[in-house]
């Protein structure tokens, strides 16, 4: 048993599960403050976290090192006190060059115009075992999410949380201004915010997503791109309509089949996928966007077994109607539905956060959203839809 546990530990420890983490950044921020209270500004205090962090990180490689020798594993001793190496180079390093060039602390001071950081340690493992090292991998020591539909409501939010945990974040969104703009708050939080623009509903555009990885290996995968059309299907033309099934489906499963081989070849990452509860029942008026995401429902749940085999978890986050851009962009602010979009992204998007990093396979945001879950489960389509006329209806919020 002590073994077998041991296995599960090397070779789930580089997804690092996010109890353990939360508490250790936690701890490491606080130690950080107590170690450098010249460190005012919130990069620095990041900073200097994130360096107590890589020291917590050696620490627990010290009682891995021990648990495998006292079991025997002397095939896993090599890499690990590599790895044990390479977090101690990494904390210092952090130390070395932040105190090289900030003009607030003392060691910048002491070098003047001459000081110069140091070179970064390259790291050249992955936490279960040795890899080779790319040049891509090798200058970037840091952990990184891809949102995508970044620019505002949940996806915004979501790649908000990442930076605020500590990820460097790639967002992508088809609305270049927008994007730009979110972005620019984010990176106010101290962390590296890469910008995509390109239409999510094409390979081209979930290519270029994947292109501006260059190699990296990526920690987090928010696919939460998507939109909605609303009015009569025989109303809409199809271009439309096959842009919103594009988007929400064709876009998003090239996006996880894209980074998801990613994923398996890294042995480990998390996924969070935006579905919906509309994908729980049929909507006439919306009767599109509701169909892609009982797919986009359904997929996630096959994708999420396939990948357990790989150390990598998948969740899908089901809100519903949310207080974003959404209904504006679907044409629907007349309906009640959209009058009744109230709840927070902000809340919506951490419900969907901690659940990715839980590993939950999915979750519904909020009681009224799971009442409605659990009403479609049990009550014929028929009656499901009638419902769902009266809130999708053009016009029916003056009724």
């Amino acid at each position: 048993m002590q073994h077998e546990r041991l296995d599960k530990l090397l070779r789930r420890f580089d997804a690092s599960p996010s109890g353990l983490k939360d508490v250790a950044m936690q701890a490491s921020g606080n130690m950080a403050a107590l170690m450098h209270p010249e460190a005012e500004d919130e990069i620095l205090k990041n900073t200097f976290a994130n360096a107590a962090f890589e020291n917590f990180e050696a620490a627990s490689y010290e009682s891995l090192i021990a648990m495998a020798g006292a079991a025997g594993y002397d095939d896993t001793l090599a890499p690990l006190r590599q790895s044990l190496q390479e977090e101690r180079d990494m904390a210092q390093w952090v130390h070395d060059n932040v105190e090289a060039v900030h003009p607030s602390l003392p060691r910048a001071q002491e070098r003047g115009a001459e000081g110069r950081p140091l070179k970064r340690p390259v790291p050249t493992r992955s936490l279960t075992g040795i890899q080779e090292t790319d040049m891509a991998s090798a200058s970037h020591g840091r952990r990184l999410a891809v949102v995508t539909g970044a620019s505002s409501g949940i996806g915004y939010e979501l790649a908000r949380l990442a930076a605020e945990d500590g990820y460097d974040v790639i967002a992508a969104a088809e609305d270049k201004g927008e994007l730009e703009t979110s972005a620019a708050r984010l990176r106010e939080i101290g962390r590296s915010v890469e910008t995509v623009a390109g239409d999510l509903s094409t390979t081209d555009g979930v290519d270029a997503v994947v292109d501006a990885l260059q190699g990296r290996n990526v920690d987090l995968l928010m696919a939460n791109a998507g939109h909605g059309l609303g009015g009569a299907f025989l109303d809409r033309e199809f271009a439309d309509l096959r842009h919103v099934i594009d988007t929400n489906r064709t876009g998003t499963v090239y996006l996880l089949h894209r980074i998801g081989r990613l994923m398996r070849t890294q042995g480990h990452g998390r996924i969070l996928v935006t579905g919906s509860i509309a994908g729980t029942m049929p909507a006439p008026f919306h009767a599109v966007y509701h169909a892609t995401k009982a797919f986009v429902d359904n997929f996630a749940a096959a994708f999420r077994n396939e990948m357990a085999d790989h150390n990598v978890s998948v969740t899908n986050l089901m809100p519903g109607a949310t207080a974003t851009h959404f209904f504006d962009r679907a044409e629907m602010t007349d309906t009640k539905v959209a009058e009744q979009a109230t709840v927070n992204a902000a809340d919506v998007a951490k419900t969907g956060f901690d659940a990715m990093m839980a590993g939950t396979d999915s979750v519904v945001h909020g009681l009224a959203n799971k009442a409605e879950v659990a009403m479609a489960s049990v009550a014929p389509s028929s009656v499901i839809a009638s419902e769902a006329r009266k809130q999708n209806m053009p016009g029916s919020r003056d009724h």
